[in-house]
């Protein structure tokens, strides 16, 4: 989103309704999203007693529990790529979506699988695969998050915009470290390794899911719509590897070139000027009097 984009708004840099209630959803996924990920780590010392053996060593548990939770910041960059990628493809909403379904179900799932006096050595590993999937989850949430509101609000407002969203994942771990004093100050050490460690995964799951309805209806943001709009005006041009360029916008052409195969405005890749270096032209297939770029009274000589 460029100054223009911002400029053409009504009123200028201020944040209007549908802003503030995009901010609001955007931040509430965040901090339910990361109350999901890391109350896990509050209630490790009874995850390691009811996911592994009874004779294991205790430390030698908490230490395999400790790398459970650690597998899921290792997955955090798989999904940020995975999900950034789809996101430039498909729109950020719909990896929204995605996201806080990767996040609120596995969750809820913890919170209800049996422990390893039912299904033995399955137990920890199903464990595993849920805690990669957060962590997959929340790596394509934040960075995805961010880029959205910022282009999604007034360029005078972007940097209020990322940090009401941080201050929302903040608020996740915050509730995550309330949750866990509330568990352990109302119910007694027995109660919590027998059935009460599971209340804040089902709490978190069940509310986990909330935002995937709200996060139906936000509407894509008007950058990606302009440049999907502007990609598609391009992609039926025949052989041609078209990259979209508006005709005004194109180097050395005054504003008056298209070929004649393919829409007007769309310049065969390497074939216009390079951005970085005007005067030059990109070596390509066409002949060189229907280049648009470098006419020859600005060609350099020889040396």
């Amino acid at each position: 989103m460029d100054m223009a984009d911002g400029a053409a708004r009504p009123g200028g840099d201020a944040l209007t309704r549908r802003d503030v209630r995009t901010l609001f959803l955007a931040s509430l996924g965040g901090a339910l999203e990361f109350y999901d990920f890391v109350v896990f780590v509050f209630f490790t010392a009874v995850i390691a007693k009811v996911f592994f053996p009874p004779d294991m060593p205790e430390w030698l548990a908490l230490a395999q529990t400790w790398g459970l939770f650690a597998a899921g910041y290792l997955a955090r960059p798989l999904g940020g790529f995975v999900m950034a990628h789809f996101g430039d493809l498909v729109g950020r909403k719909r990896m929204f979506v995605l996201s806080v379904f990767l996040m609120a179900v596995p969750t809820l799932l913890i919170g209800l699988m049996p422990t390893y006096a039912t299904l033995g050595y399955a137990a920890p590993l199903l464990l595993l695969v849920f805690r990669i999937l957060q962590g997959a989850a929340i790596g394509g949430e934040a960075p995805g998050a961010w880029v959205f509101v910022a282009e999604h609000v007034p360029p005078g407002r972007v940097g209020l915009a990322c940090g009401m969203l941080t201050g929302g994942l903040t608020l996740g771990i915050l509730l995550g470290s309330l949750m866990a004093l509330l568990i352990n100050s109302v119910f007694e050490p027995a109660t919590v390794a027998d059935w009460a460690w599971r209340l804040p995964f089902l709490i978190g799951g069940a509310f986990g899911l909330a935002p995937l309805c709200l996060r139906r209806t936000p509407c894509i943001c008007g950058a990606f719509l302009r440049k999907r709009r502007s990609s598609r005006r391009c992609a039926g041009a025949p052989n041609w590897r078209a990259a979209c360029r508006s005709p005004a916008s194109s180097p050395g052409t005054g504003g008056r070139w298209s070929s004649p195969s393919s829409p007007a405005g769309c310049l065969p890749r390497r074939s216009w000027c390079s951005s970085s270096r005007p005067r030059r032209c990109w070596r390509s297939s066409i002949p060189s009097s229907r280049r648009p770029c470098r006419s020859p009274a600005s060609r350099r000589p020889s040396r």
